[in-house]
This record gives structure tokens, C-alpha cells and sequence, in this order.
């Protein structure tokens, strides 16, 4: 799914009807924030969304430079960064997948972590939340 930044509530809920029954679908940043006339819902994000996606978010930023995920989740040695985007997502009943460190969406000298991948399953549904935004 692209960037779904505008969308009626119509679209997002046969979305989530279809991750319900068993699809699959991998969501992209900034999705569900607004209405399908440009206004920021009045419900946290991803609006409908967010029983499917198992997690809602509240703010997004852009990054000054790469932050490394936690644990090598990926494998992939230097490359296992988040670059670009970073949103401040907050799982509900999602599966964290990877997370990293954030000194702005943290509080005080605590640092929260913030996470980056999530899936959730319904039964055999998945769906997929990232952050990914590669530059070609």
C-alpha cells in the first residue's frame, strides 16, 4: 500500500476487512492520517486502520542521519539502519519485529524505544508496518 496519507473512511475500513479475512498487506508511512478531505482525523493513526495494524502513532519526523537498529534483527551488519523517516509507533497488540533509539521521542535523559517494523497476525492475516523510504 503507498503512502495513504488521504483517505475516506470507506477505503481504510475494506482494508482492514481484507487483513481481517486473511490478506496481506504491508503499510507504508504516514498512512491513514487524513480524512478524504485533506483534515487530520480526530481519532489517533491510523484511523480505521488501527485494530488491523495493532498499533496506532502520534508523531513523525525526519532524521538527521542513520540510527542503527537494536540487535542486529536483519543480520545485515552496517546496513541494519533506519535512515530518512522515523515515526513514533505504539504497538497494541502488534508483534515488535525491530526497534531502535530516539533521543527526541524519548523523555527527559529515558530513551523510549521506538519501533520501526511490526507484524500482527489475525489468524493467517498479516499485516506489515514500516517505515522504509529507499531513495533511487
Amino acid at each position: 500500500m503507498p503512502v495513504l496519507y488521504i483517505s475516506d473512511d470507506a477505503l481504510l475500513n475494506r482494508i482492514s476487512a481484507y487483513v481481517k479475512n486473511g490478506g496481506h498487506v504491508v503499510m507504508t508511512f504516514k498512512s491513514g492520517f487524513a480524512n478524504e478531505n485533506s483534515a487530520v482525523r480526530w481519532v489517533r493513526a491510523p484511523g480505521p486502520l488501527r485494530e488491523a495494524a495493532g498499533l496506532s502513532y502520534q508523531e513523525f519526523s525526519n532524521l538527521d542521519g542513520p540510527l542503527a537498529l537494536k540487535d542486529d534483527p536483519f543480520h545485515v551488519g552496517s546496513d541494519n539502519q533506519v535512515r530518512y523517516w522515523a515515526e513514533f509507533l505504539m504497538p497494541e497488540h502488534a508483534k515488535t519485529i525491530a526497534t531502535y533509539d530516539h533521543s527526541f521521542f524519548g523523555s527527559g535523559r529515558q530513551l523510549r524505544k521506538t519501533i520501526t517494523v511490526l507484524a500482527l497476525c489475525f489468524t493467517k492475516a498479516r499485516i506489515y508496518r514500516t517505515r522504509c523510504r529507499k531513495q533511487c
